[in-house]
């Protein structure tokens, strides 16, 4: 059992470079500088960004079984290499060329290999299936951190442009070497029929995908402001920026510890301990917000990274517990979409900040968001429901 490390370390090693897609918040600078493309204009990029990634983790999912990993693992590369590429010739005409090449493009290649390389790499692990996603998780989440930190100090020293270009390269050359050594482990089904999935009609998915919007959405809203918030609690610009970073930490290792909960604890208990964890950051921020309390807003990050990161892996934890893993890609890609309505949180979070001037009534509506995914994930039903 030991030669399946060599399908999860390698496809580790991808995901920490393909989650740079995630650092649109530093990606995106030298087109609002070098374009005067304003901060809503290129949000919409994002939103195109993670709707496109649900999508490709959508018809990478359907399509596993009868295409294959590594075709659709060279599709992929592919369609980053030209997505990528094209970023780094843009003239500042049209921002609809963004929205195709970043948001559209790239967005669907990387989703299309992230349900590839979940669903082959765990099909290895079911004795510690939790952590092998952990694992997974924790790498794709910490890119912004890492590839995007150095991302911005490339910006800096060869030009954005030599910069994009440079991380299309790795990411291609990162899925094109994987193509060729990662497969799933044989189960004894036909190979090359396409996977299918009735989950949807089942009462039990669509209480956990209210479950994992309202998980998520709370924290996202926090997460889009860190920031923001950490000014408006007094702490200094540097301060801020660590604090952003530390989130980033933190979210990373929320992926890891949701894993390995999962290996040892029912997937119930495991949500409803996230639902706390989000409530409790909540409390945390709302507190830290109102009197201006850096140590209590540095506290809130940090639970608050550490709740976000647990969604992911609660996604694949419970599809796999509760569905098995036979129609495991179909399965997952159908629970991934929730990632769209999550995504739009940050947009209400902004309009409220906007109109009200603080951030008190956007920390009362994330506490309200994770009292609701308690309540959800405690009522989450049996899988024949």
């Amino acid at each position: 059992m030991k030669a399946r490390w060599r399908y999860l370390l390698p496809s580790m090693a991808v995901m920490l470079v393909m989650g740079v897609l995630y650092a649109w918040s530093i990606l995106k600078v030298p087109f609002a500088q070098e374009f005067s493309w304003t901060k809503g204009q290129l949000g919409v990029n994002f939103t195109f960004t993670i709707s496109l990634f649900s999508i490709g983790v959508f018809v990478g999912g359907q399509h596993l079984q009868c295409v294959g990993e590594k075709l659709l693992l060279l599709m992929s590369a592919a369609l980053v290499f030209i997505g990528f590429v094209g970023c780094s010739v843009l003239s500042g005409r049209s921002i609809t060329a963004l929205y195709l090449l970043y948001g559209c493009l790239s967005g669907f290649g990387i989703g299309v290999a992230y349900n590839v390389i979940v669903s082959a790499t765990l099909s290895w692990f079911d004795d510690i299936r939790g952590l092998c996603s952990g694992l997974l998780m924790m790498c794709f989440g910490l890119s912004t951190l890492l590839l995007g930190t150095c991302a911005s100090s490339l910006f800096q020293s060869i030009g954005w442009r030599t910069t994009f270009r440079i991380l299309a390269g790795v990411i291609a050359i990162a899925l094109f070497a994987l193509s060729w050594t990662l497969k799933s482990k044989p189960s004894g089904q036909p190979e090359k029929s396409c996977s299918r999935t009735d989950i949807y009609k089942k009462q039990s998915f669509w209480t956990f995908c209210f479950y994992v919007v309202t998980l998520a959405a709370g924290a996202s809203m926090v997460i889009s402001f860190s920031m923001d918030i950490s000014l408006a609690i007094g702490a200094s610009s540097g301060l801020a920026t660590a604090l952003v970073g530390v989130l980033a930490v933190c979210n990373g290792l929320g992926r890891l510890i949701c894993g390995f909960l999962l290996d040892r604890l029912p997937i119930k208990k495991v949500m409803v301990l996230a639902g706390f964890l989000a409530a409790t950051a909540a409390c945390t921020l709302l507190y830290a917000v109102w009197g201006h309390a850096v140590p209590a807003g540095a506290v809130g990050m940090c639970v608050t990274g550490i709740a976000y990161g647990f969604s992911p892996t609660i996604t694949s934890g419970f599809v796999a517990k509760t569905y098995g893993m036979e129609h495991f890609s179909a399965n997952f890609s159908l629970a991934s979409f929730t990632l769209i309505p999550s995504s739009f949180a940050a947009t209400i979070g902004g309009l409220i900040v906007t109109n009200t001037g603080s951030f008190h009534t956007t920390m009362v509506l994330s506490l309200l968001l994770a009292t609701a995914s308690i309540v959800l994930g405690s009522a989450s039903c049996r899988p024949t429901e």
